[in-house]
């Protein structure tokens, strides 16, 4: 038994230490925020004297800025104003308008593959497309004519001429056609054939087709570049 009371006495000189080292950390704490407190009202009252003194030296500073700018504006030299011209208005016009005959000194013939529809697997399952045919001139500075562009079927019957009158393409512009997915008059073998022409010496555009479907969850799309099967500049060197 004395044993325990022993054993007992020592936790609770133990737990009295602790007690009193927690108070000691207590004060010490306290005495720190009371040093801080001081502190912080000593540079609140140096500011407060301070003040005044930086604001009439921050006015003199200005002083001095504005009568510099003064001294420069009055000495610079006046400089002739010419007036702005109003800014051009870009894309005013269409980009495709009808162009009139004239003489066209250059152009070109244009087969582009058509894909209306694709086989999966064999012929008897296929996926129709959308097809997109696109003619861009790439020439900066010149027009370029777009007499015809015409859609034949695989068998090379002419389902229809989407050029119904001669369009002129301004510089860097692009028109484009549409065949719907849906419509599968084409078939697998379908083609564009497009005719251009110039009065002037231009850059050849670029006419290539675009096919697209999402049937059945699956995206499929692909490009089919133009190829030139007739070029008239060299009708009119060998004249």
């Amino acid at each position: 038994m004395t044993f325990f009371h022993d054993l007992k006495a020592l936790r609770i000189i133990a737990l009295a230490r602790e007690i009193a080292y927690r108070k000691i950390e207590i004060t010490w704490l306290r005495l720190q925020i009371k040093r801080e407190q001081e502190v912080i009202r000593s540079n609140r009252s140096w500011l407060k004297e301070l003040s005044p003194v930086l604001e009439n030296e921050m006015l003199k500073i200005m002083m001095v800025i504005l009568i510099i700018l003064a001294l420069i504006s009055c000495s610079s030299p006046q400089i002739d104003r010419q007036p702005v011209s109003p800014p051009i208005r870009v894309g005013g016009k269409p980009k495709a308008t009808v162009e009139m005959d004239g003489n066209q000194i250059m152009g070109q013939t244009i087969y582009v593959p058509i894909y209306s529809h694709i086989y999966i697997r064999d012929k008897s399952r296929v996926i129709n497309l959308a097809a997109t045919l696109s003619i861009r001139n790439t020439d900066a500075q010149n027009p370029i004519r777009i007499s015809s562009a015409r859609y034949y079927d695989t068998h090379g019957a002419l389902i229809k001429e989407y050029v119904k009158e001669p369009l002129r393409l301004a510089p860097m512009a692009s028109t484009d056609f549409v065949v719907a997915e849906d419509d599968t008059s084409g078939g697998a073998g379908a083609n564009f054939i497009v005719e251009w022409s110039a009065g002037i010496e231009v850059t050849s555009p670029v006419v290539e087709a675009v096919m697209i479907s999402t049937a059945s969850q699956q995206g499929i799309s692909f490009v089919s570049v133009g190829r030139v099967i007739k070029d008239r500049r060299t009708l009119i060197l060998e004249k």
